[in-house]
């Protein structure tokens, strides 16, 4: 017989969130969206609407729920050359699957490279969740 797990933890929204478009800047790291805590953040896009020329990078990742930083965690290194909109789910990052911010809220960062950078696009982050307590 098996022993009951059951949870009443439902959730009955969905939100979609984007950061300030990025065109250029400084190579570093950004804060782009912020999550609450309790919230799955299920897929995070980069679009890509103005491509930048000789090179560029980003990657995404997180800060906060009360663990070190990974900034590379929902998505890996995108070179941003061509026009495109970049998912986490299709990605390789620890967290491209999804991450549950359970301890306390945080936020989606991006951390950009201009190493090769002759003329600079610019793209938004797009991030999916949903908040369960």
């Amino acid at each position: 017989m098996a022993t009951d797990l059951y949870s009443n933890s439902f959730s009955d929204n969905f939100r979609l969130a984007k950061s300030k478009t990025f065109a250029g800047g400084a190579a570093g790291v950004y804060n782009a969206i912020r999550i609450p805590k309790h919230a799955f953040v299920f897929d995070v896009w980069v679009n890509v609407f103005t491509a930048y020329t000789g090179g560029g990078a980003v990657i995404v990742g997180y800060t906060g729920n009360g663990e070190v930083a990974d900034d590379n965690g929902f998505i890996t290194t995108l070179v941003l050359t061509s026009l495109a909109t970049y998912r986490s789910v299709e990605g390789s990052g620890a967290r491209a699957g999804g991450m549950y911010f359970k301890d306390a809220s945080g936020v989606i960062t991006f951390t950009y490279d201009d190493t090769s950078v002759s003329a600079a696009g610019a793209f938004i982050v797009f991030c999916a969740f949903s908040i369960i307590i």
